[in-house]
């Protein structure tokens, strides 16, 4: 009697699991045959910090308004890869406070910011009030850093970011309303992937021995003048357009919080060009494994590395299309303009906020292709220490060339004299001052490097 038994039992456990189109993990005692389901995701691929789409698909003979439907995920290793927004062993459902109940044949769930972790992830469900019914689902996803070809082989980066320190944000260029610069930083996150703790790094004894090197460049490389671990603050409570910055999500995805974490930086050189700069390249991570403090081995982990540098205040971003009669440029900042306007353009310099306390420059445009300008009001220290006591302005420009000459009028009560800065000597603009306005006033298609004094200035020793 007791192997007939068993035999039946055997017999009962095949019928029901035949009835689902996946692997039943748990008990099958009170199993429903119509609730069998399957989870696919919209795209094979992901990048670290976006949302996972998981469509779920029903039995059409069920009637699933009666189905209570609980879902979570863990990695590969059965690891809970929520960090602990779910306790599979508890059977939370994913969110938190109400499990979702689908009473439709089919449903979506979005797992918001993906993580190296959730590659091949499965997802586990159980329906029916005690939970009795447990079962799960593989779902071939790769969660990538951004850059196609990357082997995490026991890290992954998130990014590439830009820093903002007044608010401690690290964004994206969308969420910046920017582009990565010439002349500024470009960061990556760094994510531990195999040690005790898991997720973004910020312990020194998990970078102390971390080793980085660039394994080439393709494109762009001559650009990047180097490249470090950095730590840097991540402030979790400043807010985008109501929800966390992307980098902020990532880290909010592992359970952590406001703080200083790792980062690998990428220090990109000045440039004068009118044109975006592709930098793309492969970095490369060693670690020994260090038992005793839990950290894991990451062996020859390779990233592809690629993002795009331009200006921010440029055509294509942040500074429109110069179609007006009017242009107010801040000091030292570089603007990347274009003309649109076939008539005479006046470009002020000076004040935040528009207005010309240094200087106006009065130029017909007719024809003007694009053209790259900046300056700055820094004192050419050689000249001012040969001058002591006289007033002197400095107006630094970078040699903008226009196509047509222009007036330039640099407004100073008690001016006296104006020079041109070449190699670093004083080259005199003679009779330039007009009193009755208080300013120099002088014709120019260059806009050229200028100290304006109330008295006559010798040159550096």
């Amino acid at each position: 009697m007791t192997n007939k038994k068993f035999i039946a039992l055997l017999i009962a456990i095949c019928l029901c699991a035949s009835a689902l189109p996946i692997v039943v993990l748990a008990k099958t005692a009170n199993c429903n045959p119509g609730a069998s389901w399957q989870a696919t995701v919209e795209y094979d691929a992901v990048n670290v910090g976006e949302d996972i789409a998981l469509d779920f698909a029903f039995d059409s003979s069920v009637d699933t308004s009666n189905v209570s439907f609980h879902v979570w995920a863990v990695d590969p290793s059965n690891a809970d890869i929520f960090s602990g927004l779910i306790d599979p062993h508890n059977l939370y459902e994913y969110g938190g406070d109400s499990h979702p109940v689908f009473n439709t044949a089919s449903t979506t769930l979005v797992i918001p910011n993906a993580t190296a972790a959730m590659n091949n992830i499965k997802i586990y469900a159980f329906y029916g009030d005690d939970g009795s019914n447990k079962a799960y689902v593989e779902v071939p996803l790769e969660v990538t850093s951004g850059a196609p070809g990357a082997t995490p082989d026991g890290m992954s980066l998130a990014g590439p970011y830009i820093y903002d320190e007044d608010l401690d944000v690290m964004m994206t260029p969308e969420e910046a309303d920017s582009t990565y610069e010439y002349g500024e930083d470009v960061y990556y996150l760094l994510i531990d992937e195999v040690s005790e703790v898991t997720g973004p790094m910020s312990d020194r004894d998990y970078v102390e021995k971390l080793k980085t090197k660039v394994k080439g460049w393709q494109e762009g490389g001559s650009l990047v003048e180097g490249a470090e671990i950095i730590k840097r603050r991540v402030n979790l409570e400043e807010l985008y357009d109501g929800n966390m910055y992307n980098c902020g999500s990532v880290i909010d995805s592992y359970g952590f919080e406001s703080g200083f974490y790792y980062f690998l930086k990428f220090d990109i050189g000045e440039k004068d060009s009118l044109s975006e700069t592709d930098v793309i390249g492969v970095v490369e991570f060693n670690r020994k494994a260090d038992n005793k403090k839990g950290i894991g081995k990451i062996d020859e982990s390779s990233h592809d590395i690629a993002f795009t540098v331009f200006y921010e205040n440029s055509w294509l971003f942040n500074t429109p299309t110069i179609v007006s009669d009017k242009a107010d440029l801040e000091w030292d900042t570089v603007y990347a303009l274009k003309f649109d306007n076939d008539e005479e353009v006046e470009l002020s310099f000076g004040s935040p906020n528009g207005g010309n306390n240094e200087g106006t420059f009065e130029v017909d445009i007719s024809g003007q292709g694009k053209i790259l300008l900046s300056y700055s009001t820094e004192a050419v220290e050689e000249i001012a220490a040969a001058n002591q006591g006289a007033g002197m302005n400095f107006l630094l420009f970078n040699n903008a060339r226009f196509n047509r000459s222009g007036t330039f009028t640099y407004e100073m009560e008690d001016g006296a004299y104006a020079y041109r800065i070449v190699d670093g000597k004083l080259v005199e603009i003679p009779g330039c001052y007009d009193e009755s306005e208080e300013a120099f006033v002088f014709t120019t298609n260059i806009l050229q490097q200028y100290v304006f004094a109330d008295r006559e200035l010798v040159n550096p020793a």
